[in-house]
């Protein structure tokens, strides 16, 4: 069992590096940032509420998703729509893949 932080205490590296790299953003107007404007049109409020676009690396779109029933249904049912729609609204990114990893979304 993990004890109470002391105000003023070092928070573990574990636990500080995944809350900085999730307030990193890309420069306006970037890859990443024109991407997850677009993902959040595609999805629709609701379910772009329930993810966030984590990363774009050669061509491979990382999505972090609250949930795995949200992820089964992106995978099963709607990857063809958000690729297709990715790749309409996107061309010169070159959009080759998208993933998903169920994440604590904040």
């Amino acid at each position: 069992m993990r004890k109470p932080k002391r105000e003023g205490e070092p928070l573990p590296i574990q636990e500080l590096v995944p809350s900085i790299l999730r307030g990193m953003k890309g420069p306006a107007g970037g890859p990443l940032d024109r991407l997850r404007k677009a993902w959040a049109e595609i999805l629709g409020p609701e379910a772009a509420a329930r993810t966030r676009v984590a990363s774009f690396t050669d061509g491979n779109v990382r999505v972090e998703v609250a949930s795995a029933a949200l992820k089964h249904d992106l995978v099963t049912f709607r990857a063809k729509e958000v690729m297709g729609a990715l790749r309409e609204r996107l061309p010169d990114l070159s959009v080759r893949a998208v993933s998903y990893r169920v994440a604590a979304l904040r």
